[in-house]
């Protein structure tokens, strides 16, 4: 039997591959590098100028859905980990589904969600538009 632990550590690494996909740069676990604190769950593994925006948690989940407790509650701590100038994100799936991310969209000032299997393009538009032009580089 998969402990939680496990299944975190295993949705981690394929979120690892699943941002690399969506975003062309390669990605890996944090925690078997920071150890702890307020960073994300994966990062880009060099600095990028879009993709080192966003703080990414990773939920690999039984349940979960689209405005739901435990969706609500991923977001709470994506944002409350989330450190100044960076921005929310949250790369979730549910038992093995396809992946999504929902990310904070500061201009409308709510979360958006995208499928994760959509082209890069079109997240990469929409983080580059959600990033606010003081954080730009």
């Amino acid at each position: 039997m998969t402990t939680s632990r496990e299944k975190g550590k295993q949705g981690e690494r394929l979120a690892a591959r699943v941002m690399e996909s969506i975003t062309g740069v390669p990605w890996r676990r944090t925690q078997q590098y920071n150890g702890a604190g307020k960073v994300g769950d994966v990062e880009p593994l060099e600095v990028h100028p879009t993709w080192s925006m966003i703080h990414v948690e990773v939920k690999n989940v039984d349940v979960m859905g689209l405005g739901n407790v435990y969706w609500q509650n991923a977001l709470t701590q994506a944002t409350a980990d989330c450190p100044p100038g960076r921005i929310p994100c949250l790369l979730w799936r549910v038992s093995s589904r396809r992946w999504a991310v929902t990310v904070w969209d500061h201009l409308a000032g709510s979360w958006a969600t995208y499928n994760a299997d959509q082209s890069r393009g079109a997240l990469d538009r929409a983080v580059r538009e959600m990033v606010p032009p003081e954080m730009r580089s």
